[in-house]
């Protein structure tokens, strides 16, 4: 039998196609995927870029719509230069009610905290003296104060009949201590 040389030939050729055609695959294959994996990441950069530039307009749009709401929490709280002013303003809570108001204590007590703007509360101890309705009056005048004030241990008492007016009735004397805090800034 005579063995023909031309096959095996031909059967190198065709492993060697193969081999060729394998690699090739392999090749083109991976440059797929790489670029695929490159494609998908630049994708969740734009899609990542896209969203902060929406947080971005929705916080310059909260910004805007809230710059008169900041403006006024300014007004609520007392800034360290505006103490005096706070102080005055407690007394003349007396002449206003015709009551007599005597702060006993004041302290500014400093928050704890690392920011930059220091926050913290100015605590005072107010009494106040004179009729039920001048006492009252000074109550109402403290808590509708311009600041946010925080009211605590308040303590009413009733004095008894300490004066005679002009028309020669006895006046009713009361007593209300309490505490006030307000928020103060830098």
């Amino acid at each position: 039998m005579k063995i023909n040389h031309r096959h095996y030939i031909l059967v190198i050729f065709a492993i060697a196609t193969f081999a060729i055609s394998l690699s090739g695959y392999i090749f083109l294959y991976k440059k797929v995927k790489a670029q695929a994996q490159h494609s998908s990441e630049a994708r969740v950069e734009v899609l990542l870029g896209n969203q902060k530039k929406l947080q971005e307009r929705e916080l310059t749009t909260l910004y805007a719509d809230t710059q008169e709401d900041r403006s006024r929490v300014d007004k609520y709280v007392v800034s360290e230069d505006k103490i005096v002013n706070f102080i005055e303003t407690i007394e003349k809570i007396g002449s206003d009610s015709l009551a007599d108001v005597e702060m006993s204590s004041i302290n500014v007590e400093k928050a704890n905290s690392k920011d930059k703007k220091n926050n913290g509360y100015i605590n005072a101890h107010l009494n106040v003296r004179g009729s039920w309705s001048s006492v009252m009056r000074a109550l109402i005048l403290i808590e509708n104060l311009p600041y946010n004030v925080d009211i605590g241990h308040i303590n009413l008492v009733y004095s008894g009949a300490s004066d005679i007016d002009k028309n020669n009735a006895k006046v009713n004397e009361w007593t209300l201590s309490l505490d006030i805090k307000v928020l103060t800034a830098k």
